[in-house]
């Protein structure tokens, strides 16, 4: 038995700081950027520092960019499945897993619904899976309040038969 929530419905995933890949690190590249435009000012003058740092720049904010880690939702269709062993996050391309997260059961906590609210509007809504340990995961979902609401309801039955603990509604600030 399982249930499980197609990708149209998932916007984004969020797992905690230990899980997720490490952020790239630019300050090392600015630091040689600017020394590099130090040292071209004193031999050749402030519009030749300019160029090189300029094209310098460019280069290394390409290579940046090339070679970022992939977020789960950057590799393809995101899709979850809530089976009676835990829940399994699924990126797939054509078939094929990109990216897989299982959580076991026997970890989560409690299963609820949360909304993310923004400066001025919501930003997220769907659904907090906690766990045993602290971390959260988050499972954006294209669905306004209404929307999570009826989700929400249709599967608390299943959950409940699969023995997930069922919260209440989570609402998180900016």
């Amino acid at each position: 038995m399982s249930k499980k929530l197609d990708h149209h419905l998932i916007k984004k995933y969020y797992c905690p700081a230990e899980t997720k890949p490490k952020k790239p690190k630019y300050a090392s590249g600015l630091i040689t950027i600017a020394l590099l435009f130090t040292a071209v000012t004193e031999l050749s003058g402030p519009i030749d520092a300019v160029l090189v740092a300029g094209v310098f720049l460019v280069l290394y904010l390409f290579i940046a960019w090339v070679t970022k880690p992939n977020r789960p939702e950057d590799i393809g269709e995101l899709s979850a499945e809530f089976r009676k062993d835990g829940v399994r996050i699924l990126a797939t391309v054509d078939n094929l897993v990109g990216f897989q997260e299982k959580i076991k059961l026997s970890d989560i906590k409690t299963v609820s619904g949360y909304i993310q609210d923004g400066w001025l509007w919501v930003r997220d809504r769907g659904i907090l899976l906690e766990t045993n340990q602290d971390p959260q995961f988050r499972l954006s979902l294209n669905l306004n309040r209404q929307g999570l609401d009826n989700l929400l309801v249709s599967l608390q039955p299943s959950l409940s038969d699969m023995n997930y603990n069922i919260g209440k509604l989570r609402k998180f600030q900016p």
